[in-house]
């Protein structure tokens, strides 16, 4: 049998790098306080226009399903971000569809047909 040798592990569990101390929020600089508040604000609005637009677009406009989605878009800024870039459909609008073409028979009834008849 190997005899085992006896190190204290328990030193070298807690060999950790040491990590600066947590500050509150009135310990920050002024403008690191107004760059959290501003980012703060920006994220919600981002969470709350994508879970907005989520529920009035209808699932055939969304890709993939709509409550993963809403989860996705509440987790942070990124989930909202990536909901408006990637999880909506483009929805084409009534003014940019292509119109019908007619039909070189009907040019032979109705009103163009008409209108060269006179």
């Amino acid at each position: 049998m190997i005899p085992m040798t006896t190190r204290n592990f328990q030193s070298q569990v807690n060999r950790r790098p040491a990590l600066p101390k947590k500050r509150s929020f009135n310990e920050l600089s002024r403008g690191t306080q107004a760059a959290v508040v501003v980012f703060g604000i920006l994220e919600l609005t981002l969470m709350i226009a994508a879970l907005r637009d989520l529920s009035k677009r209808p699932g055939a406009l969304v890709r993939g399903p709509k409550p993963l989605w809403a989860v996705i878009s509440c987790l942070n800024i990124l989930g909202s971000i990536s909901y408006f870039t990637v999880g909506r459909r483009k929805q084409v609008s009534r003014r940019f569809r292509a119109k019908k073409t007619t039909h070189p028979r009907q040019y032979e009834s109705g009103l163009f047909a008409m209108s060269v008849a006179c």
